[in-house]
């Protein structure tokens, strides 16, 4: 049974609140590391996963405002107006300190808790809500039959909306400003209902019967072999420490596990200040403009020198298959990337992907240097 179930959590609650926690619990098809894949890859894109398109249940926008290391960072959470009788609310958003971390029982736990940031004001559109959850993803206990495939995804949530929805409870034992906490849980349906479609193959549907043009590939990339020979080999195994995949089409198809490649943390390099020429000041970079987000090791039969992103099997190529077919896709605004070729007895490429999740960052709209200057390059 992988209905979903809800309660109060008075052992979680924070002194001081207003609003008790409440505690969901749904049971998942799926190995702890899909479980959590999925539900970082969902809190980032909030549209869809894969083929299947998500019914949001209350959360309109997410926005990642500072990553601070491997395992935590700052974001901002909006969720639209609901119907509390007998009129519409103002839409809510969040401020939230988020971390991660894999524990050695196989389990996973997200904390994420309220907190202010310079870069993450109040708007005048919305009104600033409290928010204290923790996520967790657990393994069956021993050697069950369904250990492999079977999980539990937890969320224990307190959420004070703030404003003038009232916090007091009614005769039901439940006040108006839980209906938030309540949006909050429903999302573990959209996470067990993206794992559940996801095992099975899309169908694709023409109304007009008309057949879709296939790509245009020259010959030197049709007689090419194309494959993944470390991610086939890797499948069944543990892909390790998983870092936020904040981009879900680095699951289709499955990237180089993040056991074998990360991206360092761009605030630790010094560049050049504003003031450089007279001061000599170096300053921390900041955060990247573009989040490397996957790399894929491929094995082909000759070099391919037309470009990567042109094959019909790499994982571009494949999204776009997928909208073509009448499927909505996750594809960032803009990705950037990387093709290297490695000469040997076989050939190889290794493909990096970077993503810019706002077109600001690149059309020159956000006024930055680094915006100024990509807005220059024909695309």
């Amino acid at each position: 049974n992988n209905s979903l179930s809800l309660a109060n959590s008075s052992n979680f609650k924070l002194e001081g609140r207003p609003c008790p926690p409440l505690r969901g619990s749904v049971i998942l098809n799926a190995t702890p590391d899909d479980a959590f894949t999925t539900l970082m890859c969902y809190t980032n894109t909030s549209r869809n996963i894969g083929n299947y398109k998500l019914i949001q249940k209350g959360r309109h926008s997410f926005e990642i405002i500072e990553r601070l290391d491997q395992h935590s960072d700052i974001i901002r959470l909006e969720y639209d107006p609901l119907y509390l009788f007998p009129s519409w609310t103002v839409p809510r958003d969040f401020c939230v300190l988020r971390y991660w971390r894999q524990d050695d029982d196989g389990s996973y736990v997200i904390c994420m808790d309220s907190i202010t940031h310079r870069e993450c004001p109040s708007q005048p559109t919305h009104i600033r809500g409290n928010l204290h959850g923790v996520y967790t993803v657990t393994p069956l206990k021993g050697n069950q039959p369904n250990a492999n495939t079977e999980c539990l995804l937890t969320c224990i949530v307190q959420v004070d909306p703030k404003g003038w929805i009232p916090t007091f409870s009614l005769s039901s034992n439940q006040s108006y400003a839980d209906a938030y906490s309540v949006a909050a849980i429903l999302q573990l349906l959209d996470i067990r209902d993206v794992i559940d479609h996801d095992r099975f193959l899309p169908v694709g549907y023409d109304p007009q019967g008309i057949a879709h043009d296939n790509y245009s590939v020259n010959s030197e990339e049709e007689d090419s072999q194309f494959s993944y020979p470390l991610q086939d080999q890797l499948e069944n195994e543990d892909p390790g420490d998983v870092d936020d995949p904040r981009v879900c089409v680095a699951l289709h198809p499955p990237a180089l596990p993040q056991k074998y490649w990360s991206e360092p943390d761009a605030n630790k390099f010094q560049v050049r200040g504003k003031t450089y020429k007279s001061d000599k000041i170096k300053v921390k970079a900041g955060s990247p403009a573009l989040q490397l987000f996957a790399v894929d090791l491929v094995e082909v039969a000759a070099p391919i020198m037309t470009g990567m992103c042109k094959h019909p099997k790499e994982r571009i190529q494949q999204a776009l298959e997928r909208e073509k077919m009448g499927y909505e896709n996750d594809l960032a605004p803009f990705i950037f990337v990387v093709n290297i070729i490695i000469p040997g007895s076989k050939y190889y490429h290794l493909v990096m992907y970077y993503a810019a999740h706002e077109m600001s960052m690149v059309d020159g709209t956000d006024g930055t240097e680094f915006s100024k200057l990509v807005s220059t390059i024909p695309l």
